[in-house]
């Protein structure tokens, strides 16, 4: 890690040990700094060292954001399997889960093709604009 990742990585570690913030992302040029505190530690800082290890994971990741508010749907229907879940290989344009607004079901679409490496929500979770659904380790070109 380069002395400039390490800095910003120092620096969202103080905003959040200062705040009641749960999730942070920070881009300067192409470097993009992702750090977030595991879901019933609110108050608990985070490390440095857990900062650091996920500037490292997420620089070649692909994060996709709800691009609505609702409730976050993981299967076509209730009592069905979730559509994708860690491990998972999608295409690009696949269809990850659906965001629930107004009665209405909106597609979360993968953006590129790979392997899904993380699920940031559950079924039936309130999610909100920008919010973190879903992290892609993109597939290698052929």
């Amino acid at each position: 890690m380069n002395d400039s990742a390490l800095e910003l990585a120092r620096q969202i570690v103080a905003i959040l040990s200062e705040s009641s913030v749960r999730e942070i992302s920070v881009r300067k040029g192409d470097l993009t700094v992702t750090a977030r505190r595991p879901p019933g530690a609110a108050q608990a800082a985070p490390t440095l060292r857990a900062v650091a290890q996920t500037v490292e994971q997420k620089e070649e990741q692909v994060r996709v954001q709800a691009e609505w508010v609702g409730i976050f749907h993981a299967a076509e229907e209730e009592g069905a399997q979730p559509l994708v879940g860690i491990g998972s290989a999608v295409e690009a344009g696949q269809i990850l889960g659906y965001i629930e607004t107004v009665n209405l079901r909106n597609e979360v679409l993968a953006p590129v093709g790979g392997t899904v490496t993380e699920v940031a929500v559950e079924n039936h979770q309130p999610v909100e604009y920008g919010q973190l659904l879903f992290i892609l380790e993109p597939a290698e070109p052929a």
